[in-house]
């Protein structure tokens, strides 16, 4: 089970091993809280504060890298990763905006603190049922949308 602790050696691992000298720095918060959105309680989810790369190593794929391994992990540990776009740092919030949503992320409508979740495994789960064919009975998928997304659709 995730927790904080875990988090906070997973960013020291990506900063002072696997991306040594590229990234500057980077905050993962773990989170079981309710929030705006209808999350049930206790509900697991990993806020995603900070990625920043080193100026030297800008526009060169890493920030798609490492955003790609933070994903693996939430995804491997089947919670939601949830960020906050922001200008704070000097970018273009449109170009944020389109870089996260290449990696998944939805932007949540109407929530004044621009926030982009990522759910787990690419937005659905893929279930299987048993239909019974004539004497034969054959399995069929069927995408189900995670349960927060139909709930931020109400």
């Amino acid at each position: 089970m995730l927790d904080q602790d875990i988090l906070k050696q997973y960013c020291s691992y990506l900063k002072n091993i696997k991306y040594k000298g590229i990234v500057q720095n980077i905050k993962l918060e773990h989170c079981t809280d309710i929030d705006d959105n209808n999350l049930c309680e206790g509900d697991h989810h990993i806020i995603l504060r900070l990625i920043r790369i080193r100026k030297s190593q800008r526009n060169k794929g890493f920030g798609s890298i490492i955003l790609g391994d933070v994903i693996n992990l939430a995804d491997n540990n089947n919670v939601r990763l949830i960020l906050y776009a922001s200008e704070k740092y000097g970018s273009d919030i449109i170009r944020l905006y389109k870089f996260y949503e290449k990696h998944g992320f939805v932007l949540i409508k109407n929530d004044l603190d621009k926030k982009m979740i990522h759910y787990p495994n690419m937005n659905v789960h893929l279930n299987k049922f048993n239909v019974q064919l004539n004497d034969s009975i054959v399995q069929l998928p069927i995408v189900q949308l995670h349960n927060s997304i139909l709930q931020e659709k109400k």
